[in-house]
């Protein structure tokens, strides 16, 4: 992947965030600081649904698939602030 598509996809997620943040406000939605998970289940699999009914070729696809990053950055921001997070670069369950 080129830096230019890296950096395209993080500017859009950053945007996204930002319309997210308004829209949905998820720091003043308790069910972001339970350990419920069904509340970021149901808006994964909001877009996710929509990834074969669109296909990735289409213009709806893609923003499905965009917005479906930019709302697992958002748990995982949220998860960030509760807990330590993992060192990176490791294997997935590779704790040490």
């Amino acid at each position: 992947m080129s830096d230019d598509g890296f950096d395209e996809v993080l500017d859009w997620i950053r945007e996204e965030r930002e319309y997210q943040q308004l829209k949905f406000n998820y720091e003043a939605e308790e069910a972001t600081k339970t350990e419920d998970h069904e509340y970021w289940l149901k808006r994964f699999a909001d877009y996710e649904q929509r990834l074969p009914l669109f296909g990735l070729d289409t213009a709806p696809g893609i923003q499905a698939a965009l917005k479906l990053a930019a709302t697992v950055l958002a748990m995982c921001e949220h998860l960030a602030d509760r807990y330590e997070l993992p060192m990176p670069g490791r294997p997935s369950g590779y704790l040490e």
